[in-house]
C-alpha cells in the first residue's frame, strides 16, 4: 500500500490529523456549477470502530446530493470514453442498458432492463450455466420464466399461501 492514494483525517477535525482508534472520513466532492451552491458530493469512505462505509453519490448535509449515477465501461483495454451500463436516478429508478428510463405513474420505482439482440435475463442462481438457474427472460415482446434444471418448477403465490404450481413436466397444479 505504499504507491496507494490516501484521503481522509479524523473526522472532527479539518487539521488534517489521523489519531489511532478514532473515526476517519475521506471525501472526494466537486464544485457545483452555481458558485454559490455547496459542492457536490462524489464519493467518501467513513471508517468507524465498528463498520467500514462507502457513500457515493450523497450522505452529508454539508454537500449537494448527486441527482443521478452513471456507471460506464470499455470492451477493451483500449475503449475511449466508454459506454454507459446503467444508470441510478434521482428517484430511486434503475437503469441496465439504458440511459433515458421510461416514466411509471405515481410513486412507483423502476428496474428496467434494455434488451440485446437476444433480449434480457434475469438469473437468479449461482450457477454459471443459464439452464440451471431460475430466471426472468424477454424477447422483443415475450416473457418468459424458468425453474432452473429439469426437476424445477413454478409456484405462484398470495397472501403467503401457494395456489399453483407448474411442474418440471408441465402439469399445473
Amino acid at each position: 500500500a505504499t504507491n496507494a492514494l490516501f484521503i481522509g483525517a479524523d473526522s472532527d477535525t479539518s487539521a488534517g490529523t489521523r489519531t489511532n482508534n478514532t473515526r476517519k472520513i475521506g471525501m472526494i466532492s466537486s464544485p457545483h456549477y452555481s458558485n454559490t451552491a455547496m459542492p457536490v458530493f462524489g464519493i467518501a469512505m467513513d471508517n468507524q470502530a465498528s463498520n467500514n462505509f462507502i457513500y457515493i453519490g450523497g450522505a452529508y448535509s454539508a454537500y449537494n446530493a448527486a441527482t443521478a449515477i452513471a456507471f460506464w465501461t470499455g470492451a477493451t483495454t483500449a475503449s475511449e470514453t466508454g459506454t454507459e451500463r446503467m444508470r441510478i436516478t434521482g428517484v430511486g429508478s434503475i437503469g441496465i442498458g439504458v440511459s433515458s428510463l421510461l416514466s411509471p405513474g405515481g410513486s412507483r420505482r423502476l428496474l428496467q432492463i434494455a434488451s440485446g439482440s437476444n433480449g434480457a435475463i434475469i438469473a437468479m442462481g449461482s450457477d454459471t450455466s443459464e439452464s440451471n438457474n431460475p430466471r426472468i427472460f424477454s424477447g422483443q415482446y415475450d416473457l418468459g420464466f424458468a425453474a432452473g434444471v429439469t426437476t424445477g418448477t413454478l409456484q405462484f403465490y398470495t397472501n403467503d399461501t401457494e395456489r399453483m404450481r407448474i411442474t418440471s413436466g408441465g402439469n399445473v397444479v
